[in-house]
């Protein structure tokens, strides 16, 4: 899917549901947002996939509008800047996000340091496990190898 038929079907998919300059504003955003990735060095169509369906991404732009004007007032600041922000990326970070799981916020962290606790312990429960079997085969090899001495 191209950058075209998936903005066309987030567009039909909002139509008659939310005032028109949300759509266009959240139109403008994934727009920007293909666009920064595609001067990243990322394949257009890549985005897109990692993007996902474009009429559940609609269907859940429209169930979470609340019907305020932000949008409206001062949408093409808020979205320049957010291009800006993207634009000022370097392409490597841009190629390594996957949009999915990002180390640098404190979620990330979190769940990272929650990860690696639980790989530890469960490292020493199957040493603790272990241990005593180790143990005894230790010591029935260093009795075979005496008796083999003699």
């Amino acid at each position: 899917m191209y950058r075209e038929e998936f903005l066309s079907s987030m567009e039909e998919q909002m139509e008659g549901k939310m005032k028109e300059g949300k759509i266009a504003a959240h139109l403008r955003y994934y727009e920007d947002y293909i666009q920064s990735h595609v001067r990243g060095g990322e394949n257009e169509e890549d985005v897109i996939a990692a993007l996902g369906d474009p009429r559940l991404i609609a269907k859940t732009l429209v169930d979470t509008d609340d019907g305020s004007e932000i949008y409206e007032e001062d949408t093409s600041d808020h979205y320049k800047s957010y291009a800006q922000e993207y634009e000022e990326e370097s392409p490597d970070r841009l190629k390594g996000h996957s949009g999915i799981f990002d180390l640098s916020t404190t979620s990330g962290k979190i769940i990272t340091a929650v990860v690696v606790i639980a790989v530890l312990y469960l490292l020493f429960r199957l040493l603790a496990a272990a241990l005593p079997f180790l143990l005894i085969l230790a010591i029935v090899l260093f009795v075979i190898r005496r008796i083999r001495e003699r």
